[in-house]
């Protein structure tokens, strides 16, 4: 009688073991899904922070030029600070231009970027 308990408690402890990584895998494809279709949504992504005076001028240019881009604030945004570790990043603004990466503040670099977003290219 008790090795039958104990077989049908141990038999319960895998199958909710097995269901718990089963929605955690579902949980990430979904996130990794959703992130994928961001980016195609908005071919420009900016993560950084509000407190950034560079991320403060890199929004300014991308307003100024009428450029679609997808805000992701790192400290407010738990989602967003994990696709920001995903990428490596270790410092603001970060951007995401036509799923090319540019690390930091360079208006030059940046102003060559949305001129190749206007096009098309």
């Amino acid at each position: 009688m008790i090795p039958s308990l104990i077989m049908k408690y141990l038999l319960l402890l895998v199958a909710l073991w097995g269901g718990y990584h089963y929605y955690q895998r579902n949980a990430e494809r979904e996130a990794i899904e959703l992130r994928i279709a961001a980016a195609a949504a908005h071919p420009v992504v900016l993560y950084g922070t509000r407190s950034c005076g560079y991320c403060k001028v890199t929004r300014k240019i991308l307003n100024e030029s009428n450029v679609a881009f997808l805000d992701v604030d790192v400290e407010k945004s738990e989602e967003g600070a994990k696709q920001f570790r995903e990428l490596g990043g270790n410092g603001v603004p970060l951007l995401l231009i036509n799923g090319k990466r540019m690390n930091g503040f360079n208006e030059k670099n940046l102003r060559t970027a949305i001129a190749a977003v206007k096009r098309g290219a």
